[in-house]
């Protein structure tokens, strides 16, 4: 699957920088509503989207974190975007792979972390959709169906406001065009 890299490499880097271009103050908004909506759901104090292009990932929208632009080797959400997976960590400390990382060890002392990935329609990995939480916990059934319902409808508005891009860029170019006789 095209989620977790490999063959497909190129074709997954361009579909990231291509979503990269929608986004603007109104989707922003969408981004910033789904942060609150993820903590609510599941009852966090932090919450965040990251998206992730060749070089870098960064927050996009975060509740309750100082985080806004983290390399993809500081932060727990990059083990989420090498699958298609939901991955729930219920106690950091208690998981060898995230026990030492410096977001559990000192401040914001993370112990709890469920991270959904944003995966668009054609299967690649965009990002990562997470709550997190001071002290373990687990989620509930109907928690987790609701981050993923929250990812889903992410991935739909970023697709959506491609496609109006796409729709829009001959037109702009006819007008650029125009503008030039």
């Amino acid at each position: 699957m095209a989620a977790g890299g490999g063959a497909d490499e190129p074709a997954k880097l361009a579909a990231q920088n291509s979503y990269k271009r929608t986004i603007d103050p109104e989707l922003q908004q969408a981004f910033d509503d789904v942060t609150a909506l993820a903590a609510q759901i599941c009852q966090t104090p932090m919450a965040l989207i990251t998206l992730i292009d060749i070089n870098s990932q960064w927050c996009q929208s975060n509740l309750g974190l100082d985080e806004t632009s983290i390399s993809q080797n500081t932060f727990l959400s990059s083990h989420r975007i090498e699958s298609a997976e939901v991955l729930v960590v219920e106690d950091t400390l208690a998981d060898q792979r995230f026990a030492a990382h410096p977001l559990v060890t000192a401040e914001p002392h993370i112990r709890f972390y469920a991270g959904v990935p944003l995966i668009t329609s054609d299967g690649y990995a965009l990002g990562t959709l997470a709550v997190m939480d001071q002290v373990p916990k687990e989620l509930q059934p109907q928690q987790l169906a609701g981050l993923q319902a929250l990812s889903r409808q992410l991935i739909s508005q970023l697709e959506l406001k491609q496609q109006l891009a796409d729709l829009q860029q001959p037109q702009i170019t006819c007008q650029a065009n125009l503008a030039e006789t």
